[in-house]
């Protein structure tokens, strides 16, 4: 929430004036050194709801914390809702590689051990 969008925040978290703990207790980067599983961060380039610097900046703590298995998707012809076909596309590829190589396999050797 460092770049705080109020029109778009403050309905949601009130002002982070008035109530600074919502916004720190909601901010994703204050959890980022708990990072265990496999993250894809994917964010349109002109989203004025979540600004893209929030997940930019998100993306640079991972660095600093020295974590692995994660990636960002920066779309610069998007919103905060994808309009593009080619950018839709993109998404879901990603999604789907993202399933096939971290969630599929546990899955199959959560089968195989009879779970």
């Amino acid at each position: 929430w460092s770049s705080y969008n109020h029109e778009y925040t403050s309905n949601i978290l009130n002002d982070p004036q008035l109530d600074p703990e919502a916004y720190t207790a909601s901010s994703p980067i204050e959890y980022a050194d708990k990072l265990q599983d496999a993250l894809l961060i994917q964010h349109g380039l002109v989203d004025d709801n979540v600004l893209a610097s929030d997940s930019i900046r998100l993306y640079q703590r991972f660095i600093e914390l020295h974590k692995r298995n994660f990636w960002m998707s920066l779309y610069p012809m998007e919103r905060h809702g994808f309009v593009q076909p080619d950018s839709w596309y993109d998404e879901y590829r990603r999604i789907d590689e993202l399933f096939d190589a971290y969630v599929k396999p546990v899955r199959t050797q959560e089968t195989a051990a009879g779970r």
